[in-house]
């Protein structure tokens, strides 16, 4: 059985927040986002509470990855990319 591939796509928002970050967490961002293609729930993803969309959020060091994932359509939608002080 063959699983199909999630289509990962970025809002203008979270290509203007990687833009804004330390060129040494861009490539490990990218690298994380693109594996959410394979998996879109990986070990370690959080589901956040107290929300009214669904969104998952993934560590990338001290930053965080805000997405939601559409199963039916196969897409994931990334949010938002900050510093975990300020991305809540």
């Amino acid at each position: 059985m063959q699983l199909m591939n999630y289509k990962v796509e970025f809002t203008t928002r979270a290509i203007k927040d990687l833009r804004s970050l330390p060129r040494v967490y861009q490539s490990k961002i990218i690298d994380k986002s693109e594996a959410l293609s394979k998996d879109p729930y990986p070990h370690g993803c959080m589901k956040l509470k107290g929300v009214k969309e669904e969104f998952w959020r993934i560590r990338v060091g001290d930053y965080r990855i805000l997405y939601q994932v559409d199963d039916s359509v196969k897409i994931v939608d990334i949010r938002r990319i900050g510093h975990r002080k300020g991305i809540y």
